[in-house]
């Protein structure tokens, strides 16, 4: 299960989607933010493996297609770092779903 605030989750891709690129360090916010989200959300499942997720896995997914896919190609090297721990996190999160 993933206990998430998708609304937050929404409005930081918004941001990192519409900040421009020389604003890096906003963008990189939003990632590090996304990051801190989906740690959280691993500490609760391991803490309660009952609840109700409030946000489905595609869903997620979705949601940070279009940011990972700027940002994983930017010459930042930071924020590409950002973004690979992002992902690893997803997967630490998602599991097996990850074959999705």
């Amino acid at each position: 299960t993933v206990q998430m605030d998708c609304r937050m989750i929404e409005q930081l891709c918004s941001t990192i989607v519409k900040t421009e690129p020389e604003n890096w360090e906003i963008r990189n916010k939003a990632i590090q933010s996304i990051s801190s989200l989906i740690s959280t959300a691993i500490l609760n499942e391991s803490v309660d493996e009952d609840a109700i997720p409030s946000l489905d896995i595609l869903e997620l997914f979705r949601l940070l297609k279009d940011p990972v896919r700027m940002l994983i190609s930017d010459l930042r090297s930071q924020q590409v770092r950002d973004i690979c721990i992002l992902v690893t996190k997803l997967a630490e999160l998602t599991k097996d779903k990850m074959k999705i």
